[in-house]
């Protein structure tokens, strides 16, 4: 996710064991909300004065490609190590009617879903069970 040398850099810029300072990431968090078909509508400029003052609990202004959705309140914590983005994409249909969908996207990415139809149905309404209650 991060260039090749991401490490290398920390070290070299004394950051290692540190806290990252967010306000020098821009162009990571361009990749990963790029990665996860959300566009980042901050500028650089933008998110750099807003990080400098928040660090990662900084609120993002992010765009959902897929319902268009314009979401203000995910931090960068929220987004970068939850994966969480509140868009309206996670509410429309439960993943556990999506099994067509998913299997897509596991064919899409070479991943071959062994689980069968009512298997899936089955795990993923359990789940959902347990975050609700």
């Amino acid at each position: 996710m991060f260039e090749k040398h991401h490490c290398k850099i920390h070290k070299e810029n004394n950051e290692k064991g540190k806290p990252l300072i967010w306000e020098f990431r821009y162009n990571d968090v361009d990749k990963i909300s790029t990665n996860r078909n959300v566009k980042l509508l901050d500028t650089k400029e933008e998110f750099i004065k807003k990080t400098k003052k928040d660090g990662c609990e900084t609120y993002l202004l992010l765009q959902c490609l897929v319902r268009l959705d314009i979401v203000k309140k995910t931090s960068i914590h929220s987004f970068i190590s939850r994966g969480s983005l509140g868009c309206s994409c996670n509410n429309i249909i439960p993943y556990y009617k999506r099994y067509i969908e998913f299997l897509e996207i596991c064919e899409n990415n070479n991943v071959k879903l062994i689980d069968t139809e009512e298997e899936y149905i089955g795990k993923t309404q359990k789940k959902m069970e347990q975050i609700l209650s």
